[in-house]
């Protein structure tokens, strides 16, 4: 009971809640429930996980690039035993290339680059097996290169040789332009190879 400070009347004095502390019982669940959230590793089993798992690794389309990449080197190495070096190695054919030093040059020149493509080739395929993240950047740059030396190697042909039908040349410059258009986009935005070359 309290007095009123005018006239002197009993006044009740008005029920204060209580203060809530920092150790109240009210606080109690939150406390529990976060410390229940820190002891326990969240799990994440959201769709686009799952579609990301389930997008990873060699397969899909990738499975023709590595067959590519299993036979390119083989049948890179068979064409240069089979055609370009018996030219050479030829003893018929010595006067004539020594008469038309063009023409070695530019079997040497093409017996060079068949080596390089075939060593390019095996690094490609530690790569591409292993997943390794720089494997799509470093195969855009050889189906780019590829192309770039048939076309350079089919003008050359056609300098030194004119009377010479253009047709094998055409249709190696075909093949290594059909492969660059469909795998270059493919290796640029496939969600697969984004996913699957992360090492």
């Amino acid at each position: 009971m309290a007095a009123c400070v005018e006239c002197g009347a009993a006044v009740n004095r008005p029920q204060l809640p209580p203060e809530v502390s920092g150790h109240d019982t009210v606080s109690a669940p939150a406390d529990a429930e976060s410390k229940d959230a820190r002891q326990t590793p969240r799990t994440f089993s959201s769709p686009l996980l799952e579609f990301r798992r389930d997008l990873e690794g060699l397969s899909g389309w990738l499975v023709l690039v590595g067959i590519g990449l299993v036979i390119s080197p083989l049948m890179i190495l068979s064409n240069t035993v089979t055609h370009n070096l018996p030219v050479l190695t030829n003893p018929r054919l010595h006067a004539y290339l020594e008469t038309h030093p063009a023409l070695e040059g530019l079997i040497i020149f093409e017996i060079a680059t068949n080596l390089i493509f075939i060593a390019v080739l095996v690094a490609l395929n530690i790569l591409f097996f292993r997943k390794k993240r720089s494997f799509p950047t470093y195969m855009i740059f050889y189906l780019c290169l590829h192309l770039i030396v048939d076309v350079g190697d089919a003008v050359a042909a056609h300098a030194v040789m004119p009377s010479v039908a253009v047709s094998a040349p055409l249709q190696a410059i075909t093949r290594s332009f059909l492969a660059a258009l469909i795998w270059v986009p493919y290796f640029l935005v496939s969600r697969r190879v984004k996913v699957t070359f992360v090492y």
